[in-house]
């Protein structure tokens, strides 16, 4: 038997993120606030490559409970942070 997992991928613009000490939130300043998002059961955040940066991202623990949608927000929980994100 073959396990099957449903991954998603999305264009998100992060709206806020917790705790701000977090090195997401370090991550995501330095980076700017857009870019891919995939998620099954852990959170991948992916920067594409401009002129002056190489590509970079990083993978968040895995969820504490299911990704929520609040109208055009989505919010997942992970052990040591939140990340909320308004869809494009």
């Amino acid at each position: 038997m073959v396990g099957v997992t449903k991954t998603e991928t999305k264009h998100a613009v992060l709206v806020d993120i917790t705790p701000p000490e977090a090195k997401a939130a370090r991550f995501l300043r330095m980076k700017g606030r857009t870019g891919r998002i995939t998620y099954n059961t852990r959170l991948q955040f992916y920067v594409p490559a401009d002129e002056k940066n190489e590509a970079d991202g990083f993978i968040t623990t895995e969820f504490t409970r299911e990704p929520e949608m609040m109208g055009k927000h989505i919010v997942f929980h992970t052990r040591n942070s939140t990340y909320k994100f308004l869809e494009d």
